[in-house]
């Protein structure tokens, strides 16, 4: 069924679509053409799918249950999406804000999103694309799987039990916080103070070794290439994976201000290294924190 819809026609448009028998295996697919600028809103059952495409306008609401959608080519100023477990499929660019939620599994995947915000909420939550350009990223879950080529981001907030994060290069400011973690990013610049804080897990960075930003890693286990210089490191048993780290003894501020100090605390290594503002934090209770040098356009972790 094709409905075709003009600018001449009522400003609210319904469309139904019922499958008469339950038992029938015959899908019922709707096709709706609409004028460029018209808002849309979209609500599924069961398996019911949808795309939404080549539109340029306000606002975008769907919701699906088990079922699926797809934006392709999408302008909007905001897209809303509510599922129970349904994937987000994401088809060239999006460029919008995007609010998006589930009350099991949230997948998101496919190209670009280019807006003002992304905000995700979800027992679990699997972000897999290409890039993000964007001001603001808040993703808040039990479990998070992150993996993007490419992000640039003033600021993101992502909180969660269990992680996975796995992002080529990052630019931008960041505050991630973990229980557990499975940490590899390439940050060639960072827009203000960061921090990521994890109890135990493993992280991988790749930082340049000119200094854009400072760096301050507190662990268990800290290993850095030999190609940083001038680091400052407290701990008795640092390990320097390339053999030319110096040791300095005294005392050293915390630039970060909330971290314990690494003198106190037994088995713990801290390393200060660039310049105190902007300043990349990183706490690691348990596990290995690697620093590698940053390199264009993949860093070798």
């Amino acid at each position: 069924m094709t409905v075709a819809v003009s600018e001449a026609d009522a400003s609210v448009v319904n469309v139904t679509a019922l499958r008469r028998s339950t038992t029938s295996e015959v899908d019922v697919c709707c096709e709706v053409k609409l004028p460029v600028k018209y808002d849309v809103e979209a609500a599924l059952q069961a398996q019911g799918r949808v795309e939404v495409q080549g539109l340029q306008n306000a606002r975008v609401r769907i919701a699906t249950e088990e079922g699926g959608a797809a934006v392709n080519r999408l302008q909007s100023l905001q897209v809303i999406y509510r599922t129970s477990s349904g994937p987000l499929l994401v088809k060239g660019k999006l460029l919008s804000s995007l609010q998006a939620s589930a009350t099991r599994v949230l997948s998101i995947s496919g190209d670009m999103i280019q807006g003002g915000s992304v905000e995700v909420n979800a027992p679990k939550i699997e972000c897999n694309l290409q890039s993000l350009h964007l001001n603001s990223l808040q993703l808040a879950a039990d479990d998070v799987t992150l993996r993007v080529n490419d992000v640039t981001c003033h600021t993101s907030s992502i909180q969660a039990e269990h992680a996975h994060v796995l992002i080529g290069n990052y630019s931008g400011g960041m505050t991630w916080q973990f229980s557990s973690m499975s940490l590899e990013v390439a940050v060639p610049r960072l827009h203000g103070d960061s921090s990521v804080v994890a109890t135990r897990g493993r992280v991988s960075l790749g930082c340049p070794t000119e200094y854009r930003y400072g760096i301050c890693v507190t662990g268990q286990d800290v290993c850095m290439h030999r190609e940083f210089k001038e680091v400052k490191c407290i701990a008795a048993d640092i390990k320097d994976a390339a053999g030319d780290m110096k040791d300095a003894a005294g005392d050293m501020k915390d630039a970060a201000g909330d971290m314990k100090d690494a003198a106190g605390d037994k088995g713990r290594q801290r390393v200060l290294a660039g310049p105190s503002s902007p300043l990349l934090s990183v706490t690691l209770l348990e596990g290995r924190c690697s620093l590698v040098p940053w390199t264009w356009p993949r860093t070798r972790h």
